[in-house]
């Protein structure tokens, strides 16, 4: 105990030194430590620049995670995921057309080279690297080909060649002196839009119009011969149809085809209304021989001023009436149906009524 009896002296002659000692060293450690420590965020990486050890390291990367560096150090971010950049970028076209594509294009950094990237190019290499050369490169390709072209269906050709002229034009993207790096890396272009000048843009819309009309007679025409062949095979069938069929198309066969017709109609569901008076107690509609019942009974009748059974057709004909003796019958009683109405109906039976019969009023 008697050992530490000096500190305790100490520190009771002292502790207001040692108070101020010790807030300088806390406000120091955090003034210095955000210039020391610095954090990589996921999908990043960084550079240093050393103020004293030969400007910017290019053998050394940080990848993501918290690291320590120098206070007179600086770190420079850089985002090393795949990005993607849209602009609109004027060419010439073979015949001499300006037009305006929309592209967009992916590209990312490569990790290990970031430090001769950063050396080289900088932080705004988007606009001082990247874009110049897709611009280059787009322009090129685009003077291969006709405006027609260009704003038909050969973009996918188009964004290949493009690709292939960017790895061509590969030296801007690279450290001089160097070819065997590569700082950026261009994924895919994709054309969104191709503009022309209004009235060229008019002027290919109705061409194309018109051979889309031109193409549509042509399918017309083939529909037309193919309802042609169609129908000659259509009307063959039917002309040897009634060839085989014909000789056996019997008057009796046609009666027993209109009874079995009947006898379906009348087993149908549902109200049906048929009219049986033809040839055979068949319906008129199904009558084979054409034959008019009426008429065929109508030949048969008497005629008015005559009778049947009287030898001399000059003299009169007695009244034929249903009591006989020539006396009309009696009038109806009381309980009878009236007759039906028969003027402008078509009876299946022939009616003679003769003119001198009695009527009563």
């Amino acid at each position: 105990m008697k050992s530490l009896a000096w500190l305790d002296d100490y520190l009771e002659r002292y502790a207001l030194n040692i108070a101020l000692a010790l807030l300088l060293v806390f406000v120091a450690v955090a003034g210095i430590l955000p210039f020391t420590v610095f954090t990589v965020r996921p999908g990043e990486v960084a550079v240093i620049w050393s103020r004293f050890g030969g400007g910017t390291v290019t053998d050394y990367v940080y990848l993501e995670g918290t690291h320590v560096k120098w206070p007179w150090n600086i770190d420079y971010i850089y985002n090393a995921r795949t990005q993607t950049d849209t602009g609109d970028y004027s060419a010439l076209s073979s015949d001499g057309i300006n037009v305006v594509a929309q592209v967009s294009f992916l590209y990312k950094i490569v990790v290990p080279d970031t430090g001769l990237l950063h050396k080289y190019v900088g932080p705004n290499y988007l606009n001082v690297l990247v874009r110049p050369v897709i611009g280059a490169a787009l322009r090129s390709v685009m003077s291969r080909f006709s405006t027609e072209t260009l704003y038909g269906q050969q973009r996918d050709e188009i964004q290949r060649q493009v690709v292939e002229s960017v790895n061509a034009l590969g030296a801007g993207m690279v450290p001089a002196g160097d070819q065997t790096l590569r700082m950026v890396l261009l994924s895919n272009v994709l054309i969104r839009r191709v503009t022309l000048p209004p009235d060229l843009q008019a002027s290919i819309d109705r061409k194309m119009i018109q051979h889309q009309a031109a193409l549509e007679y042509v399918y017309r025409l083939d529909r037309e011969r193919l309802e042609a062949q169609r129908k000659r095979i259509e009307a063959t069938g039917i002309r040897d149809f009634q060839q085989i069929v014909g000789a056996n198309l019997t008057e009796p066969y046609l009666r027993w085809l209109g009874i079995d017709a009947t006898l379906r109609l009348a087993q149908s569901p549902g109200s049906r209304l048929v009219i049986v008076g033809g040839k055979d107690g068949l319906p008129i509609i199904l009558n084979p021989s054409g034959d008019s019942p009426a008429a065929g009974a109508s030949t048969n009748a008497p005629t008015a001023g005559t009778d049947p059974g009287n030898a001399n057709p000059g003299e009169p004909a007695a009244p034929n009436l249903p009591g006989g003796g020539g006396k009309a019958d009696p009038a109806p009683s009381q309980g009878a149906l009236p007759s039906l109405p028969t003027e402008g109906m078509s009876l299946p039976f022939s009616t003679h009524v003769p003119s001198d019969v009695p009527t009563r009023h």
